[in-house]
Parts: C-alpha cells; sequence; structure tokens
C-alpha cells in the first residue's frame, strides 16, 4: 500500500499526459481582415494650418475610419511648426482634458485645453506655457 501511495502522483501525472498528448495541439487560425480592422487602430493627432487639433483614426488595413477636428484655434495660423504627443482624457469637470507640446515660431510650449467629452467647442482653459528656446 506504501508503494502505491508513493507512485500514485507518477500514474495520476501520466495519465493526464495521455491524455493532453491524445487529444492534439492548438493550432492558430487566422482572422478575418474585418476582425482584424475593427482591433486595431491607431488615432493619428496633427495641427492644420489654421491652428486646429485634428484627429484621424485608422485601421489595420490602412483605410482611414474618422476625421475630425477635436478643437478650433487652438494655436495662432500658420504658426506651429512642429507638435508632438498630445494626452487627452476625461476629467471631473465632465470635460476632456487636453495637454501636449508643440514648437511656435522659434520657441517650445506646453499647451492645455478643455473641450466638451469627444472634442468640439466650446474650447476652454485653453493656454500656452513657453518651455523654451528662441
Amino acid at each position: 500500500m506504501k508503494n502505491w501511495a508513493k507512485y500514485g502522483g507518477f500514474v495520476a501525472a501520466g495519465v493526464l499526459g495521455m491524455g493532453v498528448m491524445t487529444s492534439g495541439f492548438a493550432s492558430a487560425q487566422p482572422s478575418t481582415t474585418t476582425a482584424a480592422s475593427a482591433a486595431c487602430q491607431i488615432n493619428v493627432g496633427s495641427v492644420t494650418a489654421g491652428g486646429d487639433h485634428r484627429m484621424q483614426t485608422f485601421s489595420a488595413t490602412g483605410a482611414r475610419v474618422a476625421d475630425k477636428i477635436v478643437a478650433k484655434d487652438i494655436y495662432p495660423d500658420g504658426s506651429v511648426r512642429l507638435s508632438a504627443t498630445q494626452q487627452y482624457g476625461a476629467s471631473i469637470r465632465k470635460t476632456d482634458f487636453h495637454s501636449g507640446s508643440a514648437i511656435l515660431g522659434e520657441a517650445f510650449y506646453e499647451s492645455t485645453y478643455r473641450t466638451p467629452p469627444g472634442g468640439g467647442a466650446p474650447v476652454t482653459e485653453k493656454e500656452l506655457t513657453r518651455i523654451g528656446g528662441g
């Protein structure tokens, strides 16, 4: 009886292993293009020549899914030379808070502003803070 208890664990492991081996292995199946494009998207932001914050959404296939102006007149017309990452998210004031950085003329600025959820007007609490340069 002592031997049975000693080797019982090995027997159970062997039976379990045989069950896995006889049931086969899982194989990867390619997903459909529709499922991939719906699940994988990227939001790309930019600043227009008119100083508007624009956001475009592209699917995994490269097709543009959405194109909208998030906020108008964030920057003076024609002044943005380079814009960087803009973060946004809901705030406790039931608005979206946006913050990011850009180079205007020869100087580096931090920008912040608020919009209604999802963007649009009115843009409130708009601030440009000079960080450095020029």
